[in-house]
């Protein structure tokens, strides 16, 4: 998922400064953030600056020093993430928000925080990186229904675990409690899955899938 472009900027410091994004570029990601929240399914395209993983931009968009984050990578970038957007560190069951720039793990997904019926603010929010987002045939199609969506929205996710949307659907069972997601392609594409959308995986032919 990392490109070569992304391969550039090696130090902390200018991956941080890279990270930062300026207040019009940030306000046009947080509005396109609550517009695919409001409706679930829908594919968003994020402006992603040279250099920066997309699944960057929801994080430095919405983590500041009152928010705790923690950042699951293989490619270096966690250090430079919690640079740029000041945010405490914490671990996975802990986090306010998650952001992982690798594959997502169903066990992974299962430990999030979660909230309660009568604090359903205390869940937490993950952003994760995927491999592409569109509506043609792929190896892994969802199908949505909830509010927001007019009757079912089908969407085609490449570099997801099946598994992993088995435990997110399970999380999101006791509604208010649950995780909103932010899933971001690597070209800036992006859908997001508030807790009240319920998802049917209705075509899995990835690897993960067949192994099962």
């Amino acid at each position: 998922m990392t490109t070569t472009a992304q391969t550039t900027l090696t130090g902390v410091g200018e991956r941080a400064r890279a990270a930062r994004l300026r207040p019009l570029a940030a306000q046009r990601a947080f509005g396109l953030l609550l517009d695919t929240l409001a409706r679930p399914g829908t594919i968003a395209h994020l402006d992603v600056p040279p250099s920066v993983p997309a699944a960057l931009l929801p994080a430095a968009t919405l983590a500041d020093v009152e928010t705790t984050l923690a950042v699951l990578d293989d490619g270096g970038w966690a250090e430079a993430v919690y640079a740029a957007t000041g945010s405490p560190r914490a671990e996975l069951p802990d986090a306010d928000i998650v952001l992982t720039l690798r594959r997502i793990t169903a066990d992974e997904v299962a430990s999030l925080r979660r909230g309660s019926a009568e604090a359903p603010e205390r869940g937490a929010r993950l952003i994760a990186a995927v491999d592409a987002l569109h509506t043609g045939e792929g190896a892994l199609r969802l199908s949505l229904t909830g509010p927001g969506v007019p009757g079912r929205r089908e969407v085609t996710v490449d570099g997801l675990d099946p598994a992993a949307v088995s435990a997110l659907a399970a999380v999101n069972a006791e509604f208010p409690a649950g995780v909103d997601v932010h899933l971001v392609a690597a070209d800036g594409a992006l859908l997001s899955l508030p807790r009240s959308t319920n998802i049917r995986i209705d075509h899995d032919t990835t690897d993960e899938g067949k192994v099962r």
